[in-house]
């Protein structure tokens, strides 16, 4: 995370986020703590490699698909 004060009364926060995070309400939810004065802009930081297990009736399957 980088923060940085472009003002006495500017902040630019920087950090990374899944885009699933940002996709469910994210927007709606920082104007509304703002009250209408923060933006917000994104741009794509690319693919992360995951480690991920499908789950089946509590039974791991074993199965090859990438993230």
């Amino acid at each position: 995370m980088l923060t940085s004060f472009n003002s006495q009364s500017r902040v630019k926060v920087e950090y990374r986020l899944p885009l699933s995070e940002v996709v469910t309400d994210f927007f709606p939810r920082l104007k509304q703590l703002s009250s209408g004065y923060a933006s917000f802009d994104y741009e794509e930081a690319g693919y992360d490699e995951a480690k991920l297990v499908k789950v089946m009736s509590g039974q791991k399957v074993e199965s090859n698909f990438y993230s």
